[in-house]
C-alpha cells in the first residue's frame, strides 16, 4: 500500500510487550548460538537460554491471538498475492508504508517462531555425549538422541540463516527505500496514514500475566523430564 506523503503522520505502531519480545529474543538467540558453539560447561547456559526462548515463543503465540492489533497474526499473515504485490512494490518507485509487518515479513515471523519451537523441542532430547543432556534425553534410545541432536544442530544453522536474511532485509529497506524499520521497534512509533492510527493496544499487564504463565508452563514441562 502506497500512501501520499501529505497523508502521513507519526503514529503508534508497536506496543511495549512486542518490542521487548523482539529485542529479548534477539539477545537470547544470539547467546544460545554462541553458548552452543562453546560447548563444555556453557551448554548448561545453552539449555537455560533455550528454555527462555521457548517461553518467549509461547508468549508470542498467545500474544499473536489476544494482543495489540499489529501483534496479531490476523493482522500480518496474508496470502501469496499480498506477498507478491509487496515484492513488486519494493522494485517500483513507490515507498511501502505498511502498518506493522508487511506481507512478506509476516511469514518470516511465522517461520522463525516455528523454527524456534522445533529447535527447543529437539533441544529437550539433545546431548553432547559427555555430561550434558536435555531433560527428556533419557526417554529415548542413544541412537534416537544422536539423530535428534544432529537435527538440533541443523536447526541452529537454519535459524542463523533466517536471522541473516532478516538483517539483510532491514538493510535493504533502509538503503533502497529509505525506510527505518529499527527505529519503530525501539520507540514504538512510525509514520503511517490516519486510517492506520485506529489500532487497538492491549495493556502490558496482560502481557506480563501471559509471560509468567508461559514460564510456569515451560518450567512444568522441563520438570517432568528430570
Amino acid at each position: 500500500m502506497t500512501i501520499p506523503s501529505n497523508e502521513i503522520k507519526r503514529v503508534r505502531v508497536w506496543d511495549l510487550p512486542t518490542r521487548l519480545f523482539h529485542w529479548t529474543l534477539a539477545v537470547l538467540v544470539a547467546f544460545s548460538w554462541w553458548s552452543g558453539e562453546q560447548g563444555g560447561s556453557w551448554l548448561n547456559w545453552n539449555f537455560l537460554s533455550g528454555f527462555a526462548v521457548v517461553t518467549l515463543v509461547l508468549f508470542r503465540i498467545v500474544w499473536g491471538l489476544v494482543g495489540s492489533t499489529t501483534a496479531r497474526f490476523g493482522h500480518f499473515i496474508k496470502g501469496p498475492r499480498a506477498g507478491i504485490a509487496h515484492l513488486r512494490e519494493m522494485f517500483s518507485a513507490h515507498v511501502p508504508r505498511d502498518f506493522g509487518h508487511n506481507a512478506v515479513g509476516g511469514w518470516v515471523i511465522v517461520a522463525m517462531l516455528a523454527l524456534l519451537a522445533a529447535q527447543a523441542g529437539l533441544g529437550m532430547f539433545a546431548e553432547d555425549e559427555v555430561a550434558h543432556f536435555g531433560p527428556f534425553n533419557g526417554y529415548v534410545s542413544a541412537d534416537v538422541a544422536h539423530r535428534l541432536t544432529k537435527l538440533h544442530h541443523l536447526g541452529g544453522k537454519l535459524i542463523l540463516y533466517l536471522v541473516v536474511l532478516h538483517v539483510f532485509a532491514v538493510i535493504v529497506y533502509f538503503v533502497w527505500k529509505r525506510l527505518n524499520l529499527v527505529g519503530p521497534m525501539l520507540s514504538g512509533y512510525s509514520r503511517a496514514s490516519d486510517g492506520d492510527a485506529n489500532a487497538k493496544f492491549v495493556s502490558p499487564w496482560w502481557a506480563l500475566l501471559i509471560i509468567v504463565l508461559a514460564g510456569l508452563c515451560v518450567w512444568g514441562i522441563v520438570s517432568l523430564g528430570k
